[in-house]
């Protein structure tokens, strides 16, 4: 139902526990809204997914991120640059091929390259390289979160010991693939929460504030920790 906020401006707000949250999603007090549900235990693969609950988010605050997939045609690892420029400076980091990674900046370049930089600071990579083709495509998560294998599309992201815990056990590469065991929806966290096997932990799958995925279902069978990741020449 529609709230106002101290800020005045109007917007949706989404009750959790009896509270409401504005269209900007800052201490506004609505009108009481739909509870959403967040059991406390078991699995919640048959939660809907109703993203309601963070309505008016995103729209006026959240930066624009979007994912994409690194889809070369010889199969072969593609060095992260540390600039926008395909002859620029290689970091230490790079993607394997069908990698999924978070993008919070595309930036266009000469002889029509699209530049993407990737949201976890890990640097820079293009969409196509002129003489070569395609290297990489826009990737979209339309499967409905639950239990099952995920690979991690945030580099270094953090597993904590409890769901709404900020105790770190660990922290996980990106293209790591992991067994997800529950899915929790939290909209006083604005995230949607998912409980490991291994490690022993929970992450966040979507935090709904600034729109970034971390984790996207893989059909790859879980596994602690990726291979090696070769540097080419």
């Amino acid at each position: 139902k529609d709230g106002k906020g101290k800020d005045g401006y109007e917007g949706k707000g989404y009750g959790y526990d009896g509270k409401g949250y504005d269209g900007k999603g800052h201490g506004g007090k609505g009108k009481e809204g739909g509870f959403f549900p967040n059991p406390a235990g078991g699995t919640t693969s048959d939660v809907q997914q109703d993203w309601s609950w963070f309505g008016g988010w995103g729209a006026t605050s959240a930066p624009k991120v979007s994912l994409w997939r690194y889809c070369p045609s010889d199969g072969r690892h593609l060095d992260i640059r540390s600039e926008p420029n395909i002859d620029g400076a290689r970091s230490l980091n790079c993607l394997g091929a069908g990698d999924v990674f978070c993008v919070r900046q595309e930036k266009q370049g000469a002889q029509g390259v699209l530049y993407l930089e990737l949201a976890d600071g890990r640097g820079w990579v293009f969409d196509h390289k002129p003489g070569f083709g395609r290297m990489c495509e826009r990737f979209s998560a339309d499967e409905d979160d639950g239990p099952g294998s995920y690979a991690i599309t945030y580099d270094k992201l953090e597993v904590t010991r409890a769901r709404s815990g900020s105790e770190i056990v660990g922290k996980l590469a990106a293209g790591s693939v992991v067994l997800v065991l529950e899915v929790s929806n939290t909209p006083d966290q604005q995230k949607v929460r998912a409980r490991l096997e291994s490690p022993a932990g929970w992450i966040t799958l979507v935090d709904c504030s600034n729109n970034i995925r971390y984790a996207v279902k893989s059909r790859k069978p879980a596994r602690s920790e990726r291979n090696a990741c070769t540097v080419w020449g």
